[in-house]
């Protein structure tokens, strides 16, 4: 079958053929150097002893800009004694940039020079351009394929002797001589200091605001509709105190007895969260009513939705929920342990909603997993650099979608993916609401469409159903959808490549689970085609701020202060369990602010910072929920 590939510019390559062989002239290959982490380098490959030659590589002088071209510039003198033929390819970070094909277009004659220059866009980090000259001939192996035993018709005749084996041409590679470079393209910004200024963090969030499309079963739109927090207190009473008070004001939730602030995380609880339980009534279990909802939505207001945007050192993801991401990082921003390196911005997007009713009509487990209250997130890990260049959609680095417990993370440096434009949802000729365009990534597990198994009530569903550890790892660098925002351009002309932005969350009917694509599923569960009437850009969010710190904000609103200090639960004490307040999630970066830094680890800290520190490992402790 042939070979496709994306290259930088999103133009579709044909690599050819698969080859058979893949030999080298060298025995051994020789890392380029850097030297210099900001700067364009001159590097050289230096093949051992008798190899064809050495490919030198100079890319052009001066800072990286993120966004801009660079001129990649190399020569291979041929110091074999006897010419060489071969095809010159370009890569970049482990992907073909353009194809070898099968036959030779250069050819260098005993102690002379082949030179070129190939003009790269590389990404966010560090990127690693190779040039590589491929030799090709075409030689004669042995076709197994067509190896048959003798057919013996007659049993007394003799066995008829074996036929000698058929052969086959196929293309044969070489690799003649490679070079490498490395390009730093995301130099600090002047720009970004040591903290997001508030109206940076508020911009790169509606920057980056995910489009939330809500879906369509049962014969319904979604059922229970967002809600924010202070509506869905007042509406509820608190389980737990002996003497629970009204919550005609919310903030009582942070201090229900009126004593040491009893429900206010905190280092000094006994046990994270605690057992305080938001009780609600029907009323707001059932959500804000639509119609509120979307001309809220159209005034700038996004019920119930939350977000906070924090800026952190590569060296400092040491408690986020992917235990991988840090090493790609580090990896990509050619980072040492325990060293400051790279500025990196997390986004996160948290949506409240009254009541989760996951399975409806499935028997066995219908009802099981309900619970009141339900948060959800969506999450993003931009380079700060690129954010403020012409191509902002390239400063994603990873995508992460939470659904059932489940996370399913897309990261964006991966070479070997593809891209498509869809237009999202995917609605039959009648359906109701907006279509939005989009790009389609998929990423190296793309072939494979998740079908989760879920366990309820001791037994895993289906049975002898599909293994768990398996599709968890089939989700993720699987599919991602960006799209752009074109609601405020009413002159219909076609978005920019920078505004495909936006991470799609297909919301699953009732459950409000935020899926990457509507072609995975889970037993029993029900859709999330994300073909419901209501569709918006999620930019209408509250600020949650910055900074944990180890108590609330005195500046900050009530509502802002529950969403990140109540200790307790979010929903009352039955079904599958209610939800803990977001910072209570293991998705949640716990910034301890710059004057708490983690990298370097400094020797002795300030009494303030040695409480968060507590403070952070009792947060470590609260375990996952599995809805």
């Amino acid at each position: 079958m042939p070979t496709y590939l994306f290259n930088h510019n999103k133009t579709l390559v044909h690599l050819g053929e698969p080859t058979v062989r893949l030999r080298h002239v060298f025995s051994t290959w020789t890392s380029a150097l850097v030297l210099s982490a900001l700067a364009f380098s001159l590097v050289a490959f230096a093949g051992p002893a008798g190899a064809a030659g050495a490919l030198t590589m100079t890319v052009g002088a001066g800072a990286a800009v993120p966004a801009q071209p660079v001129v990649v510039t190399w020569s291979f003198k041929n110091t074999t004694g006897k010419p060489l033929f071969g095809t010159v390819v370009y890569g970049m970070n482990g992907a073909a940039l353009t194809s070898g094909g099968t036959i030779n277009t250069s050819s260098v004659q005993a102690g002379k020079v082949l030179s070129g220059t190939y003009t790269v866009i590389p990404g966010p980090g560090v990127s690693t351009v190779t040039v590589t000259m491929i030799n090709t001939t075409m030689e004669k192996v042995p076709d197994t394929s067509s190896n048959k035993p003798p057919t013996k018709l007659d049993p007394s005749q003799p066995t008829p002797a074996p036929k000698a084996p058929a052969t086959k041409t196929v293309p044969v590679q070489t690799v003649v001589a490679q070079g490498s470079a490395q390009i730093n393209a995301s130099a600090p910004n002047p720009l970004i200091g040591a903290t997001l200024t508030d109206a940076q963090r508020v911009q790169i969030m509606k920057d980056y605001a995910p489009l939330l499309l809500y879906s369509y079963d049962h014969d319904s739109d979604e059922k229970y509709s967002p809600i924010d927090i202070m509506t869905f207190a007042k509406g509820s009473t608190l389980d737990g105190p002996a003497d629970p008070p009204a919550l005609t004001n919310p903030a009582v939730l942070l201090d229900p007895t009126g004593t040491k602030a009893t429900g206010t995380i905190s280092s000094s609880q006994p046990v994270l969260p605690v057992p305080y339980y938001v009780h609600p009534s029907q009323g707001v279990e059932n959500g804000t009513d639509w119609a509120t909802v979307m001309s809220n939505h159209a005034s700038g207001k996004d019920i119930g939705l939350y977000a906070r945007a924090v800026l952190v050192d590569v060296s400092s993801l040491q408690d986020d929920a992917d235990t991988t991401l840090k090493a790609r990082l580090m990896k990509r921003y050619n980072c040492k342990l325990f060293v400051a390196c790279a500025p990196v911005i997390k986004i996160e997007y948290w949506q409240f909603y009254g009541y989760s009713h996951d399975y409806d009509g499935a028997k066995f487990i219908e009802g099981y997993t309900d619970h009141a209250g339900d948060w959800c997130s969506v999450q993003l890990y931009v380079d700060p650099s690129w954010w403020l260049s012409s191509r902002s959609d390239r400063a994603i680095l990873a995508v992460y979608h939470y659904l059932h417990g489940k996370q399913a993370g897309f990261d964006m440096s991966l070479g070997s993916r593809s891209i498509a434009p869809v237009n999202v949802p995917s609605r039959g000729s009648g359906g109701k609401g907006p279509t939005f365009p989009a790009y389609q990534y998929g990423g190296p597990n793309g072939k494979y469409s998740p079908a989760f198994s879920i366990k309820a009530k001791g037994v895993w569903l289906p049975v002898g159903g599909p293994n768990e550890g398996v599709q968890e790892a089939e989700a993720k660098n699987n599919t991602l959808q960006l799209a752009a925002d074109t609601s405020s351009d009413s002159s219909g002309s076609t978005p920019s490549q920078a505004e495909f932005r936006h991470p799609v969350a297909y919301v699953e009917w009732g459950g409000h689970e935020f899926w990457p694509t509507p072609n995975w599923k889970i037993y029993g569960a029900s859709k999330h085609n994300g073909t419901g009437q209501y569709a918006y850009f999620g930019n209408g969010f509250t600020d949650l701020g910055d900074k944990d710190g180890v108590a609330p904000d005195p500046t900050a609103s009530d509502e802002v202060n529950l969403v990140r200090w109540f200790a307790g639960y979010w929903g009352t004490n039955n079904g599958s369990g209610p939800p803990q307040s977001p910072s209570l999630h293991k998705e949640w970066y716990w910034n301890l602010g710059t004057d708490c830094p983690r990298v370097p680890y400094p020797k002795t800290v300030s009494q303030a910072c040695s409480n968060e520190r507590l403070l952070l490992k009792e947060i470590e402790t609260v375990p996952s929920r599995p809805y």
